[in-house]
């Protein structure tokens, strides 16, 4: 009889719901999501077992997907930590009604980072690989390879796009943008001046870390370039838009707040 199999005798239909509540107040749920990185499609296995008062973490099994992802890309020291922890708790609060002295976690991630961690303990661990877990429908459009070979073979000319953006001084007082020209107004002592730059209105990007295109057709061929919206964190964020820039051979980035409550941040190319 199997692990499961016999919790669910012992304690009926709502094993699950208590197993579910478990795993959520040990953090286990916060800290698998941190090691997948912030953004982007997971599908791997991680083992563990009890080594005295310790939790160990055996392996991370996984095999890449055709569209790119699968492995966690945060496995830091840091977050690996978390997670032994975490699932050091999960242990402890499990104590008086399932004992279990190792387990697997199959992990899925979808691309709008919709997360399923499914665990096995003991015996049900036998057997267990990323082969039997499902495959997520699409890939995320910054994992594609496609759009990774443009990324790096880009690098070179994003560079000076990098340089110009870090020594803006944003030190205007108010801007618009009317006609694909950015309006910048400058303030001193004596007067106000304007200044006026040809620009191409890019992306917007949440504080829910969406970002969203605001341009009437894709600006290239790839994949990412064609999706309406998607998740990221506002690294990723940045680097796509300085990808952008530098591929319409602008000389920097724009980005300014649009809105605060939520926040919503505008990102545009601009030439001089």
């Amino acid at each position: 009889m199997g692990w499961l199999t016999t919790q669910v005798e012992t304690h009926g239909s709502e094993f699950e719901s208590m197993l579910i509540d478990a795993m959520q107040q040990a953090g286990v749920y916060d800290t698998v999501f941190a090691i997948c990185g912030p953004f982007g499609v997971r599908r791997f296995v991680l083992r563990f077992v009890t080594k005295g008062h310790t939790i160990e973490i055996t392996e991370i099994e996984n095999l890449p997907l055709q569209y790119g992802g699968g492995a966690p890309t945060m496995t830091t020291s840091e977050n690996m930590q978390r997670l032994r922890q975490a699932l050091k708790k999960l242990k402890g609060q499990m104590t008086s009604w399932a004992t279990w002295e190792k387990g697997t976690l199959g992990v899925i991630r979808n691309c709008d980072n919709e997360m399923q961690v499914i665990p096995f303990f003991d015996a049900d661990t036998e057997g267990v690989s990323v082969e039997h877990l499902p495959t997520p429908s699409q890939g995320h459009p910054l994992e594609d390879r496609e759009f990774l070979h443009v990324k790096a073979s880009t690098q070179a000319q994003m560079e000076p796009v990098y340089q110009n953006t870090s020594a803006i001084a944003h030190d205007w007082v108010e801007w618009s943008i009317e006609n694909d020209v950015l309006s910048l107004v400058y303030e001193d002592d004596i007067e106000s001046t304007v200044e006026r730059k040809r620009c191409k209105v890019l992306a917007t990007f949440d504080q829910n870390g969406t970002w969203t295109w605001q341009v009437p057709e894709p600006l290239f061929a790839e994949e990412v370039f064609c999706w309406e919206y998607f998740i990221c964190d506002w690294d990723a964020a940045m680097e796509l838009g300085m990808l952008c820039t530098a591929r319409l051979n602008g000389t920097w980035l724009f980005h300014s707040l649009v809105s605060h409550d939520p926040q919503v941040t505008l990102l545009v190319a601009v030439w001089d």
